[in-house]
């Protein structure tokens, strides 16, 4: 999605999900986003991860 990224320090999206033929039957199209955790995390880039959960 534009202006959606999936780190902290970059603009664009880096990270991905892999889903096996099996898991894409339960998969929902349009689902998949960026948890954007340091809303509720404090200090989330240092006491975290510099990359946001990516899920679907």
């Amino acid at each position: 999605a534009s202006g959606v990224s999936s780190t902290v320090f970059w603009p664009e999206i880096i990270d991905h999900e892999l889903a096996t033929d099996e898991l894409m039957a339960d998969y929902v199209a349009g689902s998949a986003a960026v948890v954007p955790a340091d809303g509720w995390i404090a200090a989330y880039p240092e006491s975290t991860s510099d990359h946001y959960p990516v899920v679907a």
